[in-house]
């Protein structure tokens, strides 16, 4: 269509008129282009357009950090923000990962991590929406499946858990991804054969679920999003889907997973918020014999957190017949084992503990 010379590089510049000459106009720009990747099936200009993204991305991080000179109002930069949100510039950026370089996928994450902060601290209606934006987080959340089903790089995934993990410091937004259904496939993440992929998952997991400890616990007292009942007697509740994907991670994850949800679990359990996942927890017999398996396993620092839950089941003063059976049956083993738990450990404190528990368990 266009001749082209020898060792000549072809200016496609002119391709695109419109080029942002305010602050304001970045967030559209970029989400114009972002639609030109996405239609344009030449090598050479998705190259092209990439560069120009990630030219206007690194202006945007200068405006938001105030390095601009001269440096622009506080009208101006409010302006700059609403266009952020009127444009669904991050979802679109997400949508579009697969299709951005590496570099680009950084200054996305340090980008949305400065516009968090900005809208948290902004009490206008319109950036206070960004946090109730469940669109944005159910495609962050599903977007995670394009690397595990598909061919995408795995710094895809690291991008979207960075922007995942940013998102759950912020109380609403937590609210929404323990909400969406799709949290319960990043437990399935966790156990991937993947090493880095099911590290990350594992770091969403242990961070969704231990940041705000009120939506944590609020989320508990729920059943699934078609039931209305708060009651834990269900199988669907929240409480006993959270347990259920726990033990299978227990049972069949790697050595780093299983500590590091056995001490998510000590940690929720021993919150009084979470009084109600405690007793569904620790009546259940299945929940008792999976602690003390791993309360025999050679690693120390594993010993230790299942330590931390054993503990609090042996403690329940109306511990039911079948937990009383189960300890009462392995009152010589726990009896002989015990004591070698923690023997590192100078702390007065856990002496005291493994002492009361077994007096506990001698007194059967």
């Amino acid at each position: 269509m266009f001749k082209r010379y020898r060792n000549q590089e072809f200016d496609m510049t002119f391709w695109w008129k419109k080029h942002p000459k305010e602050p304001t106009e970045y967030a559209k720009y970029i989400t114009e282009q972002l639609h030109n990747l996405l239609v344009s099936d030449s090598i050479e200009t998705k190259k092209f357009v990439n560069q120009e993204i990630k030219k206007y991305l690194i202006i945007m991080k200068s405006i938001m950090l105030h390095e601009v000179e001269p440096k622009i109002s506080d009208e101006i930069e409010t302006k700059f923000y609403n266009e952020i949100i009127n444009c669904d510039l991050f979802l679109k950026l997400i949508r579009h990962l697969p299709d951005l370089e590496f570099e680009t996928r950084k200054d996305i994450i340090f980008l949305y991590s400065l516009s968090l902060r900005y809208f948290n601290e902004t009490n206008s209606s319109q950036t206070q929406h960004f946090f109730i934006n469940p669109v944005m987080i159910s495609t962050m959340l599903r977007s995670t499946e394009l690397v595990i089903v598909g061919n995408s790089s795995r710094d895809i995934f690291l991008t979207l858990t960075n922007m995942i993990i940013e998102s759950s410091k912020y109380e609403r937004m937590c609210e929404l991804l323990l909400n969406d259904e799709f949290i319960w496939r990043i437990f399935e993440y966790c156990n991937l054969p993947d090493f880095e992929i099911s590290t990350e998952a594992l770091h969403i997991i242990t961070t969704v679920f231990s940041i705000h400890s009120e939506v944590v616990s609020e989320f508990f007292l729920k059943g699934n999003k078609t039931s209305t009942c708060h009651e834990l007697t269900g199988v669907n509740n929240n409480a006993t889907r959270f347990i259920r994907n726990v033990n299978n991670l227990l049972v069949n994850g790697s050595y780093v997973c299983k500590r590091q949800i056995t001490k998510l679990l000590g940690s929720l359990l021993i919150l009084r918020a979470n009084n109600k996942l405690m007793m569904v927890y620790i009546n259940n017999p299945e929940n008792l014999r999976l602690i003390m398996t791993l309360l025999g396993n050679k690693s120390k620092s594993l010993q230790f957190e299942a330590f931390n839950i054993f503990k609090i089941i042996v403690a329940n003063p109306e511990k039911p017949l079948t937990i009383l059976q189960i300890l009462a049956n392995n009152r010589e083993k726990l009896l002989a084992h015990l004591p070698k738990i923690g023997m590192e450990n100078k702390d007065s404190t856990f002496s005291d503990e493994i002492d009361y528990i077994m007096q506990e368990i001698n007194s059967f």
